[in-house]
């Protein structure tokens, strides 16, 4: 147990006045801070495929909310009713004309409403579009970097290779000792 004065009674976590972990974990709700502190460990938090995917599925779903008028059957079927309500109206039967101006008006909504999600539809695949570009790029670039591992493992390799090849003693040791150095440094002083 510790005393008021050594930490007993310190705040700790997020609550604590100098508690910091990440750039948004002190302002986040605490059910939320879990969720971002998992996102931040997970090694494919760039990575957009899972989004590219939800978004295919998405317009899967809106694709599926058509409705099943066709252009050329859609125009026909407006066709008819027009030529229907045509007769209904010259022979005044107002209950065919009722009937005729509310299926017309059904078949009009449904146009509508599918304009409506094509518009939805040409968005989604246009941010799908930027994200399929992103992720290439991300791709792409991940096959031009290699980590420090990767680039410490090549400088071993070359200075095998100069040890098998070279028998000059003082030249060896002046290349291994340029290459010792070049491993050691910072790589981002040597883009300055």
């Amino acid at each position: 147990m510790r005393c008021r004065l050594h930490g007993g009674k310190s705040l700790s976590g997020p609550a604590a006045p100098a508690w910091r972990h990440g750039r948004y974990s002190r302002t986040l709700p605490t059910g939320l801070v879990r969720r971002y502190e998992e996102s931040l460990a997970d090694p494919e938090l760039l990575a957009l495929r899972d989004e590219i995917a939800l978004l295919d599925a998405h317009t899967l779903e809106l694709i599926a909310t058509l409705s099943n008028s066709e252009g050329p059957a859609l125009w026909q079927q407006l066709q008819e009713l027009q030529s229907g309500l045509s007769a209904a109206v010259s022979q005044q039967d107002l209950r065919t004309i009722e009937s005729t101006l509310t299926e017309l008006s059904s078949l009009l909504q449904n146009g509508a409403n599918d304009a409506k999600v094509w518009d939805s539809i040409l968005h989604v695949i246009e941010n799908r579009r930027r994200l399929v570009e992103s992720e290439r790029r991300r791709l792409v670039d991940m096959q031009q970097m290699i980590t420090a591992e990767q680039a410490l493992a090549l400088v071993g390799r070359l200075q095998d290779i100069i040890l098998r090849n070279v028998d000059d003693r003082i030249v060896i040791a002046a290349i291994s000792s340029e290459l010792r150095a070049i491993a050691l440094t910072d790589p981002s002083e040597s883009a300055r």
